[in-house]
């Protein structure tokens, strides 16, 4: 048996009073906090699965051109609005150019000069979302170099395919999970730099993704940072696989779902 409830905060207050078995919430940290809260009056267990800012990190060995393919399948995807879409590039300055000239030919090869009329380019969820996205933008100190900002429109819950190079961790771009159609892209020396970005933006978002062909690399990325998940060379595919679990860490949520592992977070094992 399945009960659904349609509604908005007052609902969902009034449901957190009940005492559950279990409570999964996908959603934003501040929330969850909420939803926390709401489920230790009863000593509920919870799943949360809460996003973050998912990062890139494309360094110098890296193939430039799967890596922009593999990073606007993970981003443009329904204009961004998904969980463990990209949210911010991080890339070697020496191939930094190169990212960004095989990421623009892909935008305009998807959706046009003036994605606004284009079939394939999604809406934004409601036109709040278009203002907030907006606001992120153009509070940035970083540059657009792709996208017409102005063409946004809320009414039609339109914003265009952006891309924005040299940030500062500072600006809530950098600070606040995008979930809509920008792209941050920095720039590294040093891949010791590259994971100082990435634990001073998220120290523990939902994805990372690395493209390079450096075992090295690579292992000394996974060794000192944490994540929900981690696809190398791909982006989003860590998900579509059964055998493997999903869920955040820290900021990120906590738990499971997905696969047997999910059928196992809502299980009770009792011994007898």
């Amino acid at each position: 048996v399945c009960r659904v409830v349609q509604g908005a905060v007052p609902e969902t207050t009034a449901l957190l009073k009940l005492r559950y078995d279990h409570i999964v919430y996908t959603g934003n940290g501040a929330v969850a906090q909420i939803v926390m809260e709401a489920a230790a009056k009863h000593l509920t267990p919870t799943t949360l699965e809460l996003g973050g800012k998912s990062p890139v990190i494309i360094d110098e060995t890296a193939d430039i051109k799967k890596a922009a393919t593999q990073v606007a399948w993970g981003k443009w995807g329904n204009a961004g609005q998904t969980c463990i879409a990209p949210d911010y590039v991080i890339v070697h300055s020496s191939v930094k150019e190169q990212f960004l000239s095989e990421s623009k030919l892909l935008l305009r090869k998807a959706f046009g000069d003036k994605p606004e009329t284009s079939k394939g380019w999604g809406k934004i969820i409601h036109p709040r979302h278009v203002r907030r996205v907006e606001g992120l933008v153009s509070s940035s100190s970083g540059k657009v170099v792709y996208g017409n900002v102005d063409s946004a429109n809320a009414d039609s819950k339109f914003f265009p395919p952006t891309l924005v190079v040299d940030a500062s961790l500072d600006d809530r771009l950098m600070q606040e999970e995008i979930f809509g159609p920008a792209l941050s892209i920095l720039s590294f020396e040093d891949l010791d730099e590259a994971i100082s970005i990435v634990k001073q933006v998220c120290d523990s978002p939902l994805a990372l993704y690395i493209f390079s062909e450096s075992d090295e690399n690579i292992n000394k990325i996974l060794d000192n940072t944490a994540s929900g998940g981690v696809c190398v060379n791909d982006t989003l595919s860590h998900v579509t696989n059964a055998n493997l679990p999903f869920g955040g860490i820290g900021a990120s949520g906590m738990g499971y779902y997905g696969s047997k592992l999910g059928f196992d977070e809502f299980t009770h094992f009792r011994a007898v």
